[in-house]
């Protein structure tokens, strides 16, 4: 198959982006082609989405936030149970009906990155009891930390790491439980290849940021390739934001393999 070819390891959905609802049958036989190839996970955006750039640029996102429901995840799930399935944000503004489908299939995993901003929606709502409830319900074996780094501009988001970090350890969660969090549940899905390091880290900053690089994204898990773009330069301003952009579009246009990593990784959040 090709995308076992080219080292792909996640199928990365975006219904309200692409306009397209998890409950359409071809949204089934694409998770038919995941449940065909052991080691391959379904990603699936519900709720509240963003994309950073074209918020910069001052570009609509016509996104139709009705076709990403947890629920209709759930019922991928039940259908095809040896295929693990990622809602990321905590379900970005769906809480509950994540919640809900986290609790009816023990394949649907939640990721925590970004800022989870979206518990503004939820009057009360704390990240901390948000955390609280996941490790409730779906428990430690089901939460993957991810904080939506990105390349450029962002780069590696420290404040979110801390942040969870912090989080997780006030919660009262055994050691063990804390590393399959940070680490060991994303390597149970997708176990490091042998000829990958855990984190590869690059002196090169973006304006102000290291870059951080992991060969296994969470949430992604597509090996980043060898070949890489142009650095950028050390002052970020606009000149340099959009000539580093167009370096980063061509390289993932020139590298189909990183073309998945790439774009889960350019400012696709639900901020």
């Amino acid at each position: 198959m090709r995308s076992t070819e080219l080292g792909l390891r996640t199928i990365c959905l975006f219904p309200a982006m692409h306009h397209v609802p998890v409950a359409d049958e071809r949204v089934a036989r694409i998770v038919e082609i995941a449940a065909s190839q052991p080691g391959i996970a379904v990603f699936i955006h519900c709720g509240a989405l963003s994309v950073g750039v074209r918020t910069k640029l001052g570009l609509p996102s016509r996104f139709d936030f009705r076709l990403g429901n947890p629920l209709e995840v759930a019922r991928l799930a039940v259908k095809y149970p040896s295929v693990p399935f990622i809602i990321p944000h905590f379900g970005a503004g769906l809480f509950r009906e994540a919640l809900m489908a986290a609790d009816m299939c023990g394949n649907i995993h939640f990721d925590t990155s970004s800022s989870n901003s979206w518990i503004r929606y939820t009057p009360g709502l704390t990240l901390d009891a948000a955390f609280k409830a996941a490790l409730s319900v779906v428990g430690p074996s089901r939460l993957l930390f991810g904080t939506d780094s990105s390349f450029f501009p962002r780069g590696w988001q420290t404040g979110i790491y801390e942040t969870q970090k912090q989080i997780v350890e006030a919660s009262g969660v055994s050691a063990e439980d804390d590393a399959l969090i940070f680490g060991r549940n994303f390597d149970r899905l997708f176990p490091p290849r042998a000829n990958s390091s855990s984190i590869a880290v690059s002196n090169t900053s973006i304006g102000w940021a290291p870059l951080i690089i992991r060969p296994l994204t969470n949430t992604v898990g597509v090996e980043v390739m060898p070949r890489r773009p142009p650095a950028p330069r050390a002052s970020c301003t606009r000149a340099s934001y959009f000539e580093v952009s167009r370096h980063w579009l061509n390289f993932a246009a020139s590298s189909p393999a990183s073309a998945a990593y790439f774009f889960r990784n350019s400012g696709c959040s639900a901020d």
